[in-house]
């Protein structure tokens, strides 16, 4: 259980630092 909840933050953290460089970038 706790295994695949730090896999789902990790997966979250990656995204959500992707979508923010990538709005650098966009701007």
């Amino acid at each position: 259980m706790g295994s695949s909840l730090s896999l789902w933050t990790q997966k979250r953290l990656v995204s959500n630092l992707y979508l923010m460089s990538h709005a650098q970038l966009a701007f």
